[in-house]
């Protein structure tokens, strides 16, 4: 329904704007790196501040939870998803973020990093399934990218370290460059791109 008042309308936007573009770009571009990190990757997964490989990968790491943060609220912005789905997972990646960045400061992983590290992750689990039941059931997303959200989420939170970051990048990078992505113009209605 659009009202005609500009810029007051309650149509879904259905595009990303600039900064969902570029925050979905940035989270993609580093879950691929790190799914490529761990491909090659011969160590354990652990956070390792000794080494350049291991800080790469924790600030591809960050860089990761904090693009996913802002593109995921970009996303609901544009009413691709839903507000739960939205807060499960930019509060639970935010959650992992902060043990993160505590781990950067300390040059170690805190002790207490399981108390924030588990529940955020827990609560991403949960909102990227929130994301691809929402978004196929309710049409907000083309289904087979609700259903890349829900598995390449799933899996970039439980095997990220057999490199199924693949997914989750995917998925970023499909909404940070599919048709129609940019600031809408007017009162226009929104294009709704059949993928």
């Amino acid at each position: 329904m659009h009202t005609d008042h500009p810029g007051l309308s309650t149509t879904p936007i259905n595009r990303l704007e600039p900064t969902g573009a570029v925050a979905a770009g940035i989270a993609g571009g580093c879950a691929l790196a790190l799914a490529i990190y761990h491909a090659i990757s011969t160590s354990a997964p652990s956070a390792d501040y000794a080494s350049l490989g291991g800080n790469l990968r924790e600030i591809a790491f960050f860089a990761y939870l904090v693009g996913s943060v802002v593109a995921i609220w970009m996303v609901r912005r544009a009413q691709l998803t839903t507000p739960l789905a939205a807060r499960l997972i930019g509060g639970g990646y935010a959650l992992v973020a902060f043990g993160v960045a505590a781990g950067f400061v300390l040059r170690d992983d805190p002790d207490w990093f399981i108390i924030v590290g588990g529940p955020g992750n827990l609560l991403a689990l949960v909102g990227w399934i929130a994301l691809g039941v929402s978004g196929a059931r309710r049409g907000l997303l083309p289904r087979w990218t609700a259903v890349l959200g829900a598995i390449g989420g799933v899996f970039a939170v439980l095997f990220a370290e057999f490199g199924s970051q693949v997914l989750i990048a995917s998925f970023w990078l499909f909404l940070a460059t599919r048709p129609g992505s940019g600031p809408a113009r007017g009162n226009e209605a929104p294009r709704s791109p059949r993928y």
